[in-house]
């Protein structure tokens, strides 16, 4: 990296600092530290949503996929629209009517502390292992560019994440995720400039010789749970997850339940559900072209095609804002999950059990606190894995599979029965989980599918395995959607899904 670079890359990391300091001023107690007053429009929330899903593991691992195996990536995607559309009339409403800051809070109303409990530990273990893991990819990178240790860089970034967040909470989350969504498209579109201008062909032969090699192939309808990157898999395992992700996971759910209105939940959804595709595709479309470019060079590791393109082809001062995406890719997500998992202590696990018993330190103190020691958690996790040899997404990809099914399950029998109660109700997400697991393990399918055996193992079992009393049914039917909050303008996410597959079936042929 030049000096020039360094400039760009130093200044980002000064521009974040500033930002969440000066919005951190506003931030004056527990409830805008958790909820930002519910005063956030639909547009700023979309972006935050999108900055979140998007990881450096996004931004470095999804040109290395497409390099690989072309467009059919994408198919994992697709479903975003549909699953917008769905979230946006069931999910989202039925949780903002309801106030509530934890997603959690929801599950001891419906069922009880033990399910609560139960959920939250999930939750938070599988956020330290997940973040853990995204964080060493922009680390190794900056490793590997500077020379310095990675145990170092890794401490840099959750330390600037940790600053930031500790001073603002979900309003600094939100509008420091904007700032570097913006970071990001910057980086995403230097990228897809860079590549096509300097790979030696034509735009129409680009795309003739990634056709020619299989790589514009995207919808591949075999029906074996085997088979990876298939319609299917993407259809109905992705759709399991996707519907987990943004519907029930805190870490989304808690930056729309922000919102200053119903209207506003809905329209970031709508927003985050036509350009996620399109971001992705984008990704894609970059490890397509430097497929071309590389005229099919074989790479022992498909995450450092991009990386190597980067420091090689990106013009001087470029490169300082293509790294400075990544980082704000990884940040985005540091971020986003330190709040959620202190917001889910914080409510779910602090106030229901040792709020009384600590009375020298006020509420945002102890929040303060807490978000700081989950930082520190993360680091330790980052650190344990640098010193894996394991793939990073894999482990991303297989354990987040095996429990947001059976988490969706939880909150769809809880939602849309009267009969589950508590009991069956823990039986059936301990046995999503173990059900699923065994399996993968015994009949190796693709790992999407996981989602989708959690999710109905978990509804099976759960249903099956409840004998609530009529008293109970009754009791807990104001904890049931009595509604669904669909509108006539959502459709325009269902058209979107069909234009995409006609455009993909039509680059098939």
């Amino acid at each position: 990296m030049t000096s020039l670079d360094w400039g760009v890359l130093i200044s980002y990391f000064v521009l974040t600092i500033a930002l969440g300091a000066f919005i951190g001023k506003r931030t004056t107690n527990v409830s805008d530290f958790f909820s930002g007053g519910r005063e956030f429009k639909w547009w700023a929330i979309g972006l935050s949503v999108m900055a979140t899903q998007i990881s450096a593991i996004t931004f470095i691992g999804a040109p290395g996929w497409a390099y690989q195996n072309g467009l059919k990536p994408l198919v994992l995607n697709l479903n975003i629209p549909i699953v917008m559309w769905i979230l946006s009339g069931t999910f989202i409403p039925f949780f903002y009517n309801l106030e509530i800051i934890s997603v959690y809070e929801y599950i001891e109303k419906r069922f009880g502390k033990k399910m609560r409990l139960l959920l939250v530990f999930t939750y938070i273990i599988k956020m330290l292992v997940v973040i853990g893991s995204i964080v060493y990819v922009p680390s190794l990178i900056l490793s590997k560019i500077t020379g310095l240790s990675i145990n170092y860089t890794i401490t840099l970034i959750i330390v600037i994440s940790i600053f930031y967040t500790v001073l603002g909470g979900i309003q600094t989350v939100i509008w420091t995720d904007v700032f570097q969504m913006l970071a990001l498209w910057v980086g995403i579109g230097i990228s897809v400039i860079t590549v096509f201008k300097n790979t030696p062909y034509s735009v129409s032969e680009i795309f003739e010789i990634a056709k020619e090699n299989g790589k514009l192939v995207s919808m591949d309808f075999d029906t074996s749970l085997r088979s990876a990157n298939t319609f299917w898999a993407g259809l109905f395992g992705g759709g399991i997850l996707h519907l987990a992700y943004f519907g029930v996971d805190q870490t989304q759910v808690q930056r729309v339940l922000t919102a200053k209105s119903l209207d506003n939940t809905k329209y970031s959804l709508w927003f985050s559900g036509i350009f996620s595709v399109i971001q992705m595709f984008l990704f894609l479309m970059i490890g397509i072209v430097l497929f071309v470019f590389y005229k099919g060079q074989p790479f022992d590791n498909a995450n450092e095609i991009y990386i190597k393109f980067a420091l090689e082809e990106i013009p001087k001062g470029y490169l300082g804002v293509i790294i400075a995406a990544v980082f704000a890719a990884t940040m985005s997500s540091i971020d986003s999950s330190l709040n959620s998992m202190t917001t889910v202590f914080m409510k779910d696990i602090y106030e229901v059990h040792f709020q009384e018993k600590v009375k020298n330190m006020s509420e945002i103190t102890v929040t303060r606190v807490i978000t700081t020691l989950f930082g520190i958690l993360i680091m330790y996790f980052a650190f344990n894995v640098s010193s894996s040899n394991n793939s990073i997404l894999e482990l991303i990809s297989m354990y987040g599979s095996y429990l947001l099914g059976a988490m969706l399950g939880v909150f769809t029998l809880g939602m849309f029965t009267t009969k589950a109660d508590e009991l069956g109700v823990v039986i059936g997400f301990i046995l999503g989980i173990l059900g699923t697991a065994i399996i993968s393990y015994n009949f190796n399918i693709f790992w999407m599918w996981n989602n989708f055996v959690g999710f109905f193992i978990t509804i099976i079992v759960g249903y099956a395995l409840s004998f609530s009393s009529a008293e109970y049914r009754e009791e807990k039917k104001r904890y049931i959607m009595k509604r669904m909050y669909f509108e006539k303008k959502s459709s325009i996410l269902l058209i979107y899904f069909i234009f995409l597959i006609l455009v993909l079936y039509f680059l098939n042929i």
